[in-house]
């Protein structure tokens, strides 16, 4: 079909995963029908770059950012391997041009980890979900408050050191906190997720 909208679109924002050969927590176990992660089941089927490519037929996409889907979490360098392959294949068209991975701060390895991502060329920024609040565990994606985290803020910094930003998904009662580290580190570009999760 001849694409009829010739507005140029970078999707700054998607997700592909691959259940049969990957696994993915969130989507690969069985969850509850309830919280943050409510109705996963509706999105628990693959979804590749040519399902991608054909629900964007008649839009001209010319770049994308993958964000970090929850991959295993015992491997999350795996992710941004396996999307670098994607990349470097053009079984996309080159996409994704960014890739933004997944790195818990307070991860006492968390150099390795953020060097590692860093060998992959599309790699620009990392994710790790935020959402917390205290006494609602039915909306949180976090198992704890990170930015109370001493160890969490204080490695926040190290992100420069590999040219790395920082892709944002927390509440409201989170953010002035993170208005602080941001300003404090104001080499790192801050990326908002969500419109801040309104909920």
């Amino acid at each position: 079909m001849e694409k009829h909208n010739p507005q140029r679109i970078v999707d700054a924002h998607l997700h592909w995963w691959d259940l049969e050969a990957n696994y993915y927590p969130w989507l690969s176990d069985k969850k509850p029908e309830e919280g943050g992660l409510s109705s996963a089941s509706t999105l628990a089927t693959t979804y590749l770059p040519e399902h991608y490519l054909e629900d964007a037929r008649d839009f001209r996409v010319v770049g994308a950012v993958h964000v970090q889907a929850n991959w295993d979490p015992a491997d999350p360098v795996g992710e941004t391997r396996w999307l670098q392959k994607l990349a470097d294949s053009g079984a996309a068209s080159g996409m994704p041009q960014g890739i933004v991975a997944f790195a818990d701060l307070s991860d006492p390895k968390i150099d390795a980890l953020l060097e590692a991502h860093a060998r992959f060329r599309c790699t620009r920024s990392i994710r790790h979900m935020l959402n917390y609040i205290p006494d609602n565990p039915a909306l949180c994606w976090a198992d704890r408050d990170y930015l109370d985290n001493p160890g969490w803020v204080a490695n926040f910094p190290r992100l420069a050191r590999y040219g790395l930003g920082f892709d944002l998904m927390c509440f409201s009662n989170q953010m002035q906190r993170m208005a602080v580290l941001a300003r404090d580190n104001p080499g790192i570009p801050l990326y908002l997720e969500h419109t801040g999760m309104p909920h």
